[in-house]
């Protein structure tokens, strides 16, 4: 059996993935509903996870019974929501993040793939107290298609000069798994939310679990999708 090939870069998503963000975009979900006579629940939370914000607008005009040429509307009411969330509560790093990033910074090239605008996306981390360590940023908006499409870490990986089978995503999300795997990329599946199935070949609970060594080897440490960590 060959080695697994070493790992030349790697591209993180940003909400629920690099920070703990879910929870504000739940307070900016909750108030668009309420603001439109609608109830929010986990089912509208799972289904806008890892949805571009134009996305986001449509299936929260949908679930509040407008029409989706509404859409616009509610996206801008969703961020306007958000930043003020992010503004009030502040943004804290996952689990393990901060380390990972510290012990990867200047061994692989880095970069950052949302579906968020690049200047949404620049203003949320800059609230957080994550280290300066990306070389690059290639986020939704202009000519670049939102995840579920590859686009996002196809530009990722060609910033950083490395071939997409070279390099590592890690992603929190259905639609951000699915644009990494569709880009042709070794994925990480970390769940941000309760009741999300990742089909990622490997799934970890926090990037608490990965081995740098390990992961910049080629050796992607957890567990594959499906298999329950050992007792």
């Amino acid at each position: 059996m060959n080695a697994p090939a070493p790992v030349s870069g790697i591209v993180f998503d940003c909400d629920g993935l690099l920070l703990e963000t879910e929870s504000r975009w739940t307070i900016a979900e909750e108030i668009v509903c309420a603001d439109n006579d609608a109830e929010f629940s986990m089912d509208l939370k799972r289904m806008m996870l890892g949805s571009s914000v134009p996305r986001a607008g449509v299936i929260l005009a949908e679930w509040c019974g407008r029409p989706v040429e509404e859409g616009p509307r509610f996206a801008d009411e969703l961020l306007v929501a958000f930043r003020r969330a992010v503004d009030e509560h502040g943004v804290d790093p996952l689990p393990g993040v901060p380390a990972l990033l510290s012990a990867l910074a200047g061994r692989v090239p880095m970069a950052v793939a949302s579906n968020n605008t690049e200047p949404e996306t620049r203003r949320t981390l800059s609230r957080s107290t994550l280290p300066d360590v990306f070389d690059a940023f290639r986020c939704a908006g202009g000519e670049l298609a939102a995840k579920p499409e590859p686009d996002m870490y196809l530009a990722a990986c060609a910033a950083l000069g490395v071939e997409p089978g070279e390099a590592v995503a890690f992603e929190d999300s259905v639609p951000g798994a699915t644009a990494a795997m569709r880009a042709g990329m070794r994925v990480i599946g970390i769940p941000s939310t309760p009741g999300v199935v990742l089909t990622t070949p490997v799934v970890l609970t926090s990037m608490e679990e990965v081995d740098v060594d390990a992961l910049l080897s080629g050796h992607l440490i957890g567990r594959p999708t499906g298999v329950p960590a050992r007792s």
